[in-house]
This record gives structure tokens, sequence and C-alpha cells, in this order.
């Protein structure tokens, strides 16, 4: 069995896929899986959220199957590949993540699923390499263009920690929570967030055709868009299009922001930490356009309760959920209060509840 926690992207919004920086930190709600190998060439797979039963052999191509069934049916075929995966399995599959909250759902199925096949497979991959074999997957049966952010902190989190992850080098630190009496609360906006279908991908190709027309102009030392210094921004206005120079202008802001907000958490400066959240928000609406105006309604009324001292939404955007910074004494009648203020403008409920910071994906063998 394996189990991979979901995440709260504290700061780094779009970094992930231009070598900037984030700072996720593991959060306490998880994908699990249960594997078992047969003699069988099939897979037999039974999905707990749906209740739904699936019998095939594998090898279908990406699109023949529900997605939950897809990426498991893409994920054994590329451990058959890589590491001799043999055989049939039987897996059971279940989450309490909300499928399209922007809190990594999608990276804890599948961290989890490959975390389970790596045990039944006789070659093993590196610590080290799993996230971005996890993205791969991800992107190729799940047809998104995701960066390794989610994948990461899946497999690297820990309780108690933030980790600042570099995505130029690669290099990750924790950096400790030291919130003391406050917490994240989130606000889930009931605007499924679907990555293949929003805007998500069109962010990364101005990103792309952003990046091409600043090497152009600086050249090719100009590794990704973290690489363009603020200084340099002004340079590039009448070379890119107001879509590439939103993204540019975010990313340059954004890395600024992660360390920030690292240094708010060492120095345990809350008042600071809801300041750059709230900035973080604007920055993803007005430079990236990934805002909708539900996840606004949530953030602009958080920013009106008692105790709140930020909030920003989180993920990629284009639905998903918000997340503010409260403190613990004030949450009950903040989440009230938030539900109330929903309920009557949209007529609908708002899942709302505080999150803890937890440890990464594990793995455990359970014997007949």
């Amino acid at each position: 069995m394996a189990h991979a926690p979901g995440r709260l992207n504290i700061c780094g919004e779009h970094t992930d896929y231009n070598g900037g920086l984030a700072l996720p930190m593991a959060i306490n709600h998880y994908a699990v899986v249960g594997v078992k190998p047969t003699e069988s060439n099939r897979i037999r797979a039974y999905a707990v959220a749906f209740d739904e039963r699936i019998d095939w052999v594998p090898g279908h191509e990406p699109g023949d199957l529900p997605p939950w069934a897809n990426y498991i049916n893409g994920a054994v075929t590329q451990f058959s590949q890589d590491f001799g995966l043999t055989g049939g399995i039987d897996i059971v599959v279940h989450s309490d993540l909300s499928i399209g909250t922007g809190l990594g759902s999608s990276a804890a199925f599948g961290v989890s699923i490959a975390m389970a096949l790596q045990i039944l497979s006789p070659k093993k991959n590196k610590l080290n390499d799993f996230p971005a074999y996890c993205q791969g997957m991800e992107n190729k049966y799940m047809r998104v263009e995701t960066g390794v952010l989610d994948q990461t902190i899946a497999i690297f989190g820990r309780k108690g920690y933030a980790l600042r992850i570099d995505f130029s080098t690669g290099n990750r630190t924790l950096e400790p929570l030291r919130m003391h009496d406050y917490q994240f609360v989130v606000m889930e906006s009931g605007e499924s967030r679907q990555l293949a279908k929003s805007g998500y991908n069109d962010r990364v190709t101005w990103s792309q055709s952003a990046l091409m027309k600043a090497r152009k102009h600086f050249g090719d030392h100009t590794q990704n868009l973290s690489a363009i210094s603020v200084e340099q921004l002004s340079d590039l206005e009448s070379l890119l299009t107001a879509s590439e120079l939103g993204v540019v202008r975010h990313v340059i802001t954004e890395n600024q922001r992660v360390d920030a907000c690292a240094h708010a958490l060492v120095k345990s400066d809350m008042p600071a930490l809801g300041n750059i959240l709230t900035e973080a928000h604007k920055s993803m609406r007005d430079n990236m356009g990934a805002s909708t105006d539900r996840l606004d309604f949530l953030v602009d009324t958080a920013g009106l309760q008692t105790g709140c001292l930020g909030a920003r939404l989180v993920g990629g955007g284009f639905g998903g959920s918000c997340f503010a910074l409260m403190p613990m004494t004030d949450v009950e009648n903040f989440i009230s209060a938030m539900q109330l203020a929903f309920k009557n403008k949209y007529d609908t409920d708002l899942p709302a509840y505080p999150v803890e910071s937890n440890d990464a994906a594990s793995v455990w063998r359970v014997y007949d």
C-alpha cells in the first residue's frame, strides 16, 4: 500500500516550469492506493470515491478509459517498460482530496500509484528521480503540462515544515513553519479546476514564447524566465505580447514573494506573511489572468473578517480553492461567516476547513 499527501502551496504559482521558486507544504489530506499482484494479465481496479470497478487488459491508448483508470493503465504500462513490472494487478484507490480544488489531488493520486507499483517492480527508481518521473506520466496520461512542484512536495514534505524548492537547480530546503497560534483555512470555490481544459496550458505556452524572445534579446544564457531581472523587464515590454509580459512580470515578482514568505515564517511575522499572500493573489489575478469571480469574492470577503491577515487563491488558478491566514481562535467564526456570505452570494454551500502540515508519501507492505 502507499499514500501520498496533497499540498498547500504557500507561495510560488506557475514558477516550477519557469525555473523559479516555490514554498509548498504537504497537508493532512491524502490519496491512498492498495495493490496486489495476480497471475493474470489484467488490471482490476476499484475507485472508492466513484464506487466504480473496471477490468481491462493493459495497453489501451490514452482516452479509452475514465481519467482515473487511464492514469493507472499508463502507469502500469510505463513501469512494465522501465522497471520490469509483469503480470496483472488488483488495485484499489481512494482519496479525501476533492478533485479540481487546487490542492494537488492529481499528483497525490499519481505519486501514490507509482510508489505502490514500485513495490511490485523488480527494478527500482531513485527517490530523487521520482518527482520528475511521476510528472512525466501525469503529462503523458492526464494530458496536462504540469510542472514538478506537486510531485516534489508529495515525496519530500515533512510535518512542521514548508519546502523551499528552487526549480532552476533542483535544490530543496526545509523551512520551519513557525506559525504558533495561526492556521491556514482552505475554502473550495466549487469551480472545478481541470487543468487540461483550463487556461493553464496557455500560460505554459506564453512562458515558452516569452522565453524564446528573451533569449533572442538577451542571449542563450537566459535559461528560463526566472533568470530575467526586474531591471531587464522594461527591455522586453516592446517585444512581448500583453499575455507574455504578464507571465514574466508574475514569475519575477513571485520568486521574490517566495523568499519573503520563508523569511516571515522563520521570524513568525504573521502580518507580513498575510500581506504577501494578498499581493500574490493580486498578481495571479492581474498579471496571470488566472483568478475567477468566485475566487476574488472569497479573497475579498476573507479580508473583511476579524483576524484574517491575508488570503489568496491556491494552485494554478481558473477555479479551485483559496486559503486564508487566521488565528486559531477565530477559525470557527471565520468559517461560519464565509459560508454565510458565500451562500448569500451564490446560493450554494462553501466547503471550508483548516489544514495542517504533514509528512511525505510512504509505502508499507500488507501480507495475507
